[in-house]
């Protein structure tokens, strides 16, 4: 089967969308079937020595995409270049495809995909990770009327009905996505943690003990969604009990930069992301890890992948996030360190009580064989791949059908 994506970030890029899809491609091409690609260039790492990623039976076309500027003006643009390209080169190279699969967010990598498949008479899948475009709602980025954010709702109804099957990651979604879509013809399948991952920590001795001074890491986007400038007013509280190191890109590293400098703290650290590998050694080296959500309704559907990663570390985690995010650290591996989102005085409290169930010793590690047993992102490809093969079938069954009919 010829199988096409169109996927803003992909290996070697860091990100949410990279690990799902690289283990997916991975997946479907390991079974034989010819995948092909379009993906922006990396944004989040040195592209001076971007090797592209090679693999059987898989082809890789980029887009040229302009590094992510603050400026939502110069992001929009940077969107919709990649939307017009996308459609332009996607159509050309996805003529003998099965099937066209693309994801949400950006919402116009989704249209573009819907559009490609609409022009070639292509079944179309569309993965959903975040609900574009309500999201710019309630983080206030646009009104309700706005007309830019009208006309994106115009695009988000023809993706879905354009879309033959759609797969979401959060069960968060499913109550706005059930009011627009048939339920028969929808699937969750979350993100998950690589097993290289799960293997790096498993036969290491993690010793979380008292130290006169503490490593806190984030590692992650460094944007409005993630909103941790109160990273640097944590570490301007603890500036002898604590050291903070930060590890990614995003719009809001000049706005911390220029914090770190005004309040002139010098027990935190911005370090550009890191590959995977050297990602792992740091959260090893980190005795505490933080993760924050800005507090609004739409985050609470949603599930940072990377709290799969920080719960294989074994290391505390302290976090402020809501809804499914927080439900699944509390209840389904019972991590007690959360705190209100950008309240300076409840993160303090928090941590003085996870400094204090160290000292005591009575910090307990996560059940890493309920990370294994519903996060395996092996086990999770395995499901997206059957149902991408399920849709080429039922596809190319209509289609021999209405050849003989003619």
């Amino acid at each position: 089967m010829n199988i096409f994506f169109v996927v803003d970030n992909f290996t070697p890029d860091l990100g949410a969308a990279s690990f799902r899809f690289e283990s997916i491609v991975k997946e479907l091409a390991d079974r034989g079937n010819k995948v092909t690609v379009l993906a922006s260039y990396p944004n989040r790492i040195d592209l001076e020595n971007f090797k592209e990623f090679e693999y059987d039976n898989v082809e890789v076309h980029r887009i040229n995409k302009k590094r992510l500027k603050e400026s939502i003006l110069n992001r929009a643009i940077t969107y919709f270049k990649f939307f017009y390209e996308a459609i332009k080169i996607g159509k050309k190279i996805s003529k003998k495809s099965d099937i066209v699969i693309s994801t949400s967010p950006q919402l116009l990598v989704g249209v573009a995909g819907a559009i490609i498949s609409r022009l070639n008479k292509k079944v179309f899948l569309i993965d959903i990770r975040d609900l574009w475009p309500d999201i710019v709602l309630d983080m206030g980025v646009m009104k309700k009327y706005n007309p830019i954010y009208l006309f994106l709702k115009v695009l988000e109804k023809y993706m879905y009905r354009q879309s033959k099957f759609l797969v979401y990651n959060s069960p968060g979604f499913y109550n706005y996505l059930i009011s627009k879509y048939d339920k028969e013809k929808m699937k969750l399948i979350t993100n998950g943690i690589d097993d290289y991952i799960l293997n790096y920590f498993k036969n290491k001795e993690i010793k979380i003990v008292k130290k006169d001074k503490y490593k806190i890491l984030y590692a992650g986007n460094i944007g409005i969604a993630q909103d941790i400038k109160i990273l640097v007013d944590l570490a301007e509280r603890y500036r002898a009990k604590i050291e903070i190191i930060i590890i990614g890109k995003g719009s809001q590293e000049s706005t911390i930069r220029g914090l770190i400098k005004e309040k002139q703290i010098t027990n935190i650290y911005l370090i550009p992301s890191v590959p995977r590998n050297e990602l792992l050694e740091k959260y090893e080296e980190a005795d505490i890890l933080f993760l924050q959500l800005k507090d609004i309704k739409m985050f609470e559907k949603t599930i940072p992948s990377k709290i799969f990663e920080y719960l294989a570390s074994q290391k505390p985690i302290i976090y402020g996030v809501e809804g499914v995010a927080k439900t699944i650290l509390k209840e389904e591996f019972n991590r007690k360190y959360y705190f209100k989102a950008n309240d300076i005085e409840d993160l303090i409290g928090t941590f003085q009580n996870l400094i204090k169930a160290i000292e005591e010793n009575n910090y307990v590690k996560p059940d890493l064989e309920v990370l294994i047993n519903n996060y395996s992102r092996k086990k999770l490809s395995m499901r997206y791949a059957d149902k991408i093969e399920e849709l080429c079938e039922e596809s190319y069954g209509i289609f021999k059908e209405s050849n003989q009919i003619l």
